[in-house]
This record gives C-alpha cells, sequence and structure tokens, in this order.
C-alpha cells in the first residue's frame, strides 16, 4: 500500500498493532502485566503493575523524567467492567547522566505499581480480565517510544481462597509498593527564599543520626515539578544535629504553587515531601507534611528554547545547502523583477513568499504527524522516498525549465480578471516560490536542523509544529529580511531586456535536478522507472505545448482539450507506474542498495554489532539517493584516496545505510540518536558507551582525525 494511501486511510482512523497479552517483548525490553496475586475475589483489593525488564544499558523514566524523556503512561480497564484502579505508584528513581544532561529513572528492572478493586459483582468460578493500554519511552544512548495493550486473565475466587493463590509475581510485587516513598511525617522541613535562593530541605530522623560523609552525597530531591530546578544542579547536604540539611539550587525563578518530590536518603529509605507554597512567601520556613498520594508531574521543557534557537538557526543555513540551488534561479528572477517595484510591493511579495513557506510546512507537517500517529516510521523528506512524488517533482521542475526557456507562457486568463494582472501574477509566483522552496528543501539536513527534527517528532503535535514553523521562519527570514531593507532592492539592475537572458540562462539549473531526480527514480524502480519518467516528460511537453504556444491556437478548441485531457491521462498512469515498478523490483528480490560498493559494506543492526564486537572502529554513513548533502560529502570526502584507505583499512568498518526508499531498521536507528532526516554520520570506538554524531557537512581531516 503506497504512503499516500496510508495517509488517507489515516485521516478516517488511526491504527495501531497492539499485543493482545500479558506480555510484550521488544528489541530494548520486555513489558509485563502482573498481579499480586494469580486470582481475583469480588470485592477485594490487590495490586497490579507493569513491569519492565530493560535489555543491558537501557533505562525507563520516573514521573519527572529530568533533562529529556517520558514516564509511561497507562490506563486500566477490566473486563467485566466496575473495577476501580488506583494512579501508577513509580518507586524512588535514580539519576541517570548523559553527557550534560541528567535524567531520573530506572536502568534496571522496574515494577510500577496500581492499586485495583475488583468489581463486587464478579461471579465465582468465571474469569476476569484486566488490561492496561500502555505508552512509554526507553532510552540507551538513542530513544524508542513503544505501546501495547496488555491483558491478563484471572479466574475469580472467593475471597479466603486468595491468599493462597500467590504467585511468582506476588513478592515482586509486594516488595516494589514497600520501596514506594513513605510519608515524611513532620521530619522534613523546608525554607523557600526569594528569586534564586536555594531551596533548603531539612530532615530530622533515625534514618539521618550520625549520617557519615559518605551518605551525606548520596542525599538527592527528586521534584516532581520543574520548580526552576535543573536536574543536573549540584545538590549539597550538611549534616546537623539529628539529621541533615539539603541545599537544592534553583536556575530560575518560576513559582511555585504546590512543591512535591522525593527526598531521597539511601537505596532504600526515601519519604515523600509536598508543600502548598504560599506565592507570596518570600523567605522563612514551612513545615513540610508528607504525603502517599501522587500527581502527575509535567516533563521539564528546560529544551524547548534551545531547540526553538537550533530549528531557527539551522533553517537559516538550509539557504546555503545544495537542495536549495534549483529554487534559487527562481528567487534571483523573482527579486529582479521587484527590483523596479516599490517598496511597499516588495514588502508584500517577502510576506506572501514566507506565507508559501508556513503553509507548506504545516501541510507537510500535518501529514507527517497523521502517518506517524498511524504507526508509520517517518522521518524529513518521507516524501521522497515515493518514486511517484518524485516523479511529480520532476515534471514540475522540468515544465518550469521549459516555461524559462520560453516554450509557453501562462497567457491572462490564467490569471483571472480584475485588479492589477501583474501583482496578481507577482503575487502568485512569490507565494508559489515559497511552496516551491519548502520541497526543494526536503531532500537536506542543515547543521543544528537535525536535532531539532529529531526532538521535534517525539513531541506533542502542537510543540512538533511550533518547531517546524520557526524551522520555516529560518529558512523563509533572508528573503524577507531583503524585502523590508529598501537599500537591498537599489543594488539590483533595473529590469531590462539582460532579464530574458538570466531567465533562459537559470533554467538550466532546473534541468539538471530532473536529471539527478531521474537518478533518484532509477534506485527505487530500475531502468524501466526511468524510462517510465521520460514517458512522463514527453507528456508534460506534450500539455505545455498545446496550452502555451501560439501555432496551436488553430487546433480546435473541442479537440485540444480533448487532446490534453488523453495526456493528462496517460502522465498520470505512467507516474503511476513508477511505483508498481519499485513493487516488482521488491517482489524479486532487487533491494540492494546501489551505493553499496567497496569499501562499503551494508548496514544491518547484526553487522554493526558484529563489528563492535570484533573491536573494529564503525563508521555508519545513512544516506539516500535522494540527499543532495549527502551527495556532495560523498564527492567532496568519500572518494577522496585517503578516506578509502582508512575505510578498507582492518581497524575501521565503514557501512552504509541507504534511505532512499523506507526502511523501517533504519528509520529506527536514526530515532535511536535522536534524528530524522539524513545525512546522520555516526563513528562507533570499540567500548564506548555511545557513539559519536559527526558534522553534516564533513571535511577528510575532521572525518579522518575521528576514524584514529
Amino acid at each position: 500500500m503506497s504512503i499516500f494511501r496510508v495517509f488517507a486511510f489515516s485521516l478516517l482512523a488511526s491504527t495501531a498493532a497492539f499485543a493482545e497479552s500479558a506480555t510484550v517483548d521488544t528489541p530494548h525490553t520486555s513489558v509485563e502485566l502482573v498481579s499480586e496475586y494469580e486470582a481475583a475475589a469480588p470485592g477485594t483489593d490487590q495490586w497490579v503493575g507493569v513491569y519492565f525488564k530493560p535489555r543491558d544499558g537501557w533505562h525507563v523514566y520516573w514521573k519527572n523524567p529530568g533533562d529529556s524523556g517520558l514516564p509511561p503512561r497507562g490506563e486500566f480497564s477490566s473486563t467485566p467492567g466496575g473495577s476501580k484502579f488506583g494512579p501508577i505508584e513509580f518507586p524512588t528513581p535514580d539519576r541517570i547522566p548523559y553527557g550534560p544532561l541528567v535524567n531520573y529513572g530506572y536502568e534496571g528492572s522496574v515494577l510500577y505499581p496500581a492499586k485495583w478493586s475488583a468489581p463486587a459483582d464478579l461471579k465465582v468460578g468465571e474469569n476476569v480480565v484486566v488490561a492496561v493500554n500502555l505508552k512509554w519511552l526507553i532510552c540507551k544512548e538513542e530513544c524508542v517510544p513503544g505501546k501495547a495493550t496488555l491483558n491478563l486473565k484471572l479466574p475469580v475466587v472467593e475471597a479466603s481462597a486468595l491468599p493462597k493463590t500467590s504467585g511468582t509475581h506476588t513478592k515482586i510485587l509486594k516488595s516494589a509498593v514497600a520501596s514506594l516513598s513513605r510519608p515524611s511525617e513532620g521530619r522534613v522541613r523546608v525554607a523557600f527564599g526569594s528569586g534564586t535562593d536555594p531551596i533548603e530541605i531539612s530532615f530530622q530522623g533515625t534514618e539521618a543520626k550520625g549520617i557519615s560523609k559518605g551518605r551525606l552525597k548520596s542525599v538527592f530531591f527528586f521534584p516532581e515539578g520543574e520548580y526552576g530546578i535543573g536536574a543536573d544542579a549540584k545538590q549539597v547536604a550538611t549534616a546537623v544535629p539529628g539529621g541533615f540539611t539539603l541545599k537544592v539550587p534553583r536556575k530560575e525563578a518560576k513559582p511555585i504553587g504546590e512543591f512535591r518530590g522525593v527526598l531521597k536518603i539511601a537505596d532504600e529509605t526515601s519519604f515523600l515531601v509536598s508543600e502548598i507554597v504560599d506565592p507570596k512567601l518570600v523567605q522563612g520556613t514551612k513545615t513540610v507534611a508528607g504525603t502517599t498520594g501522587t500527581s502527575p508531574a509535567s516533563p521539564p521543557s528546560t529544551s524547548l528554547g534551545l531547540m526553538l534557537l537550533f530549528a531557527f538557526v539551522g533553517g537559516l543555513i538550509l539557504n546555503l545547502m545544495p537542495c536549495i540551488l534549483p529554487v534559487l534561479s527562481i528567487k534571483v528572477l523573482g527579486l529582479a523583477n521587484q527590483s523596479g517595484a516599490n517598496a511597499r510591493a516588495v514588502r508584500v511579495h517577502g510576506i506572501v513568499f514566507t506565507a508559501g513557506v508556513f503553509v507548506s510546512f504545516w501541510i507537510l507537517a500535518a501529514v507527517l504527524l497523521s502517518l506517524r500517529s498511524s504507526g508509520q516510521a517517518l522521518g524529513w523528506g518521507f516524501q521522497l522516498q515515493n518514486p511517484i512524488f518524485v516523479g511529480v517533482l520532476a515534471a514540475l521542475f522540468y515544465g518550469m525549465a521549459l516555461n524559462l526557456f520560453g516554450v509557453f507562457e501562462i497567457g491572462d486568463r490564467w490569471v483571472g480578471a480584475g485588479g492589477s494582472l501583474a501583482a496578481k501574477e507577482g503575487y502568485g509566483g512569490s507565494f508559489f516560490t515559497g511552496v516551491l522552496t519548502t520541497v526543494a528543501a526536503t531532500p537536506c539536513s542543515a547543521p543544528f536542523m537535525g536535532s531539532a527534527l529529531g526532538f521535534a517528532l517525539t513531541q506533542p503535535p502542537f510543540v512538533a509544529v511550533l518547531v517546524l514553523t520557526v524551522l520555516a521562519f529560518g529558512l523563509a527570514f533572508p528573503y524577507l529580511l531583503f524585502s523590508f531593507l529598501p537599500a537591498a532592492s537599489r543594488v539590483l539592475p533595473r529590469p531590462g531586456a539582460w532579464m530574458k537572458v538570466l531567465k533562459e540562462v537559470l533554467a538550466f539549473p532546473l534541468l539538471a535536478t530532473v536529471v539527478w531526480l531521474a537518478s533518484v527514480i532509477g534506485s527505487q524502480a530500475g531502468a524501466d522507472g526511468i524510462v517510465g519518467l521520460l514517458t512522463v516528460l514527453v507528456f508534460v511537453t506534450i500539455a505545455v505545448w498545446l496550452l502555451g504556444k501560439p501555432t496551436t491556437r488553430t487546433i480546435p478548441t473541442v479537440a485540444k482539450w480533448a487532446l490534453l485531457a488523453v495526456v493528462v491521462v496517460l502522465a498520470i498512469g505512467a507516474l503511476g507506474s513508477l511505483g508498481m515498478m519499485r513493487k516488482e523490483m521488491k517482489a524479486a528480490g532487487s533491494t540492494k542498495s546501489p551505493l553499496v560498493h567497496a569499501p562499503w559494506q551494508e548496514w544491518s543492526p547484526e553487522a554493526q554489532s558484529k563489528a563492535l564486537a570484533a573491536g573494529k572502529t564503525v563508521f555508519v554513513n545513512f544516506t539516500a539517493e535522494w540527499c543532495v548533502t549527502c551527495k556532495v560529502n560523498e564527492t567532496v570526502v568519500f572518494e577522496r584516496e585517503s578516506v578509502r584507505q582508512a575505510f578498507a583499512g582492518e581497524r575501521v568498518v565503514a557501512l552504509l545505510a541507504d534511505w532512499t526508499n523506507s526502511d523501517p531498521a533504519i528509520t529506527a536507528a536514526l530515532a535511536s540518536v535522536g534524528r530524522n532526516s539524513v545525512p546522520v554520520y555516526l563513528v562507533y570506538k570499540p567500548g564506548a558507551a555511545a557513539p559519536k554524531v559527526l558534522p553534516q557537512i564533513l571535511t577528510v581531516d575532521g572525518l579522518l582525525s575521528e576514524l584514529r
């Protein structure tokens, strides 16, 4: 099924495959729905829980994940209905440092318990099914989202018989419940200063009497909310008679309505902290009553501002990427056309161009988020993985080139009646140029942009659209700025005969782009695909000849439109054949990437693991035939003899992951390092905990230095 048909269905209903058992296994963790007893009794309470067993090095999160991450979310239900479920409880977490970031979570097995009150009308001898609709995020050096619906079937017995049904998970569940943070019972006091003054937490109790300096270093307060406390902030505990005082630095003077968290004294000792804070409070000491309740905490958003900055800078740099060059010709021509216009008209052109960029980015975001919500693993530039879309883009650029060569002109009837014809055509052209700029930008990923995109597509839709909007603003900003600077327009010469020559010269980059797109289709659909594209271009030529050449005016109107309709139908059929050709290639087993040749080896998770196990340095090149930045690096860096020799040596294994066509394994690997676009270059060193992500614009010396 084509990706566009998937999109159509996703607009009607989002679907996903869920597990229909008590256990689900993924490459990174197993997840199991467990119960305190292996049966249920009418009107009784027992604990149920979600039991994660992450693979080595992977971790899941606490309710406040720290600098990054997301906590598990679960909705419990039962069949028959009538059950009552408490909230998911979170055991006391650990600090998990990752570079400059600190996360709160669990690196080993962890059980998230929840209280279950069974319906009083359960019938003994029948079964009750407990279900949880679960979503989670699991991370190592990379992060992978997961979701499943877990079902646990339990027989219904008499209440007196329930304790006799203790099973394999009874001890684990009771241990998890026992390790939950306890109420502080008045032994915790909190002093709030003004502004960014540290928060002081004092504890008095037998657990802290005579506490050693070593244990003092392990004392830590885990805030449920942000409260202006950075997860990486260094908290310092000082011994006082009968206990200790912990200073918790604040990075920002954020208002605190309810102060909640967990004070961890030792691995097995932690206390709940909860206090309603007077917003007028400046300084003073408040007694904090402990509670056993929990409330969902919003994940910190400290990185959003940085990601928005990355998105804007990435959009700016995107203007310098080679994928924008075809559209640059249209921009240059547009600026030349506007050089004689008044300042107000030039500003409007800039605003309309920006609107075209924004609207096309929003449409792209809507499609991408809709497809991802329906379970599709997609990334930036996903539409170029479809040969039909590539064919449409090639036909569009080809038609534009014919227009610049003067093969056809758009007459007045295509613009509309009334008003200033030139203004309408010009503003429409500016909007279309904005749309085309976005389309042309998708094969590229600029520095900073990869991080922003990877962040955006793991966030809620509003945040994702916000990041993409800022990226769009960065892309449009130079043109918008130029249009608002009166002095800039005076740099350009006045319109004249020279523009006809410029117009024709600028058609050549568009034709070069068509050749490049033909090579992309060759990788996707083979030689037959290139023939199919050439057929489409023939039909485009016939269509524009019918529409635009004065010599065709002698053809009767009815005959002309009938012929045009036939040409359009044939062109659509030729485009559709491109998708069929790719399916035939896959069915014939012709899926090996044509980009893989010595010294490259084809990437796979198994090949990567095997090379690392052998003690090799592994370089992974995530690329695509339609990625212009990738092609530049290939020519300028990878084809250099010194680099080829380094890749061919015994110490380095060079793996190539070809994302020209949609590949879920490659998409998942990109997501694991927080990316969803290409190029991405990774260097894995033996024994290193994480790969090093190299810049998207490579240099020979820089690459060789990383491989040493």
